[in-house]
């Protein structure tokens, strides 16, 4: 979140977790400040309204192909980072796609998914998340 420029670049971040997501404990337990910035992260429904108006990153957890998909539906063209847990070839939506096998954490990029958003994503993290197998 710190490689990553909104539009209208907000002055608290707003990271809601959608879904069963087995790896966003941390995120909830504690406050977090990205890039000098207070971060509220907060569990929502997929369905909630907050997600296309509050919400600058969209942490997805494992959902069902439909729920992937209202969720890509409802984001698509908003300035909203996305991050997923369960999209394993990284082209159903979300922009950074984490990867955890064998006690080893990677990510995949979707530049297509980040050039329709309107944000701007540091070049030396999209060219590490190009290269698979590399952990962060």
């Amino acid at each position: 979140m710190s490689y990553v420029r909104w539009p209208s670049d907000p002055a608290e971040l707003q990271l809601c977790v959608l879904a069963d997501a087995a790896y966003a404990g941390g995120l909830l337990a504690t406050p977090h400040r990205v890039a000098n910035r207070p971060t509220t992260t907060r569990r929502i429904a997929i369905e909630s309204p907050t997600l296309t108006s509050a919400c600058h990153v969209a942490f997805v957890g494992r959902t069902s192909p439909a729920e992937h998909d209202r969720i890509f539906a409802r984001l698509a063209g908003l300035s909203v980072l996305t991050i997923t847990e369960d999209d394993p070839s990284c082209s159903a939506g979300g922009m950074f796609c984490l990867s955890i096998a064998g006690g080893q954490i990677s990510f995949q990029v979707n530049l297509d998914a980040i050039a329709r958003s309107g944000l701007r994503v540091h070049p030396s993290v999209l060219r590490l998340g190009q290269r698979r197998g590399v952990s962060p």
